[in-house]
């Protein structure tokens, strides 16, 4: 085999390890970035699925809160007209009524402000967990975009590194038809010629 042929394979096969490799380096990172983009979009589904637990917490609280509050009126209740009646203050009098309204007026306030309270934190919890879930779709979403362009890139170097290798070849078989000058001083022409004097 000939010096040119030789250089020609070695050439040749430089080529296709070079391509092969910026070609599985693209993907390498493409699969990569699918497996950060599903994780992300794993996250963003358990995120929100924590949230709607944590409301669900939330809201039975505020019901036993709120159960727990009426027990308490009614013991309340029951304390204010013993003391009215120990007072003498008998039932049905004026006094009694504005008494226990004020009291029931009270207890609503304390119930509403139970639901408001619980509505509040379940609000601030599925906002967050939307905002969250939001941004790990994004995170999601450049992931998937990084696996693309590292693809892209992994072809256009292996295209790349393919046309390198057949512009070299083209050089030796060029230079070999050469009578004795290197492709490179073949495709330089007489540009370089010393100076005869």
């Amino acid at each position: 085999m000939s010096w040119a042929a030789t250089a020609a394979v070695l050439i040749v096969a430089s080529t296709a390890v070079t391509a092969y490799g910026s070609y599985s380096a693209g993907q390498a990172q493409k699969k990569m970035n699918q497996y950060n983009a599903d994780v992300a979009a794993q996250q963003a589904m358990i995120e929100k699925r924590t949230a709607d637990t944590n409301v669900t917490l939330v809201q039975d609280q505020a019901k036993e809160a709120a159960k727990q509050q009426r027990r308490n009126l009614a013991m309340l209740e029951g304390e204010q007209k013993g003391m009215l009646a120990a007072q003498g203050v008998g039932g049905g009098s004026v006094t009694e009524a504005d008494i226990m309204e004020s009291t029931l007026d009270t207890a609503e306030l304390d119930r509403e402000a139970i639901r408001y309270n619980a509505d509040s934190r379940s609000w601030a919890i599925k906002e967050g967990a939307n905002f969250g879930a939001w941004d790990l779709a994004n995170q999601s979403n450049q992931y998937t975009m990084a696996g693309k362009n590292a693809a892209r890139a992994g072809n256009i170097g292996a295209t790349a590194s393919l046309l390198q290798g057949a512009s070299q070849v083209a050089g030796i078989g060029y230079g070999s038809t050469t009578k004795g000058q290197t492709s490179t001083q073949a495709l330089q022409g007489n540009r370089f010629r010393p100076a005869r004097y």
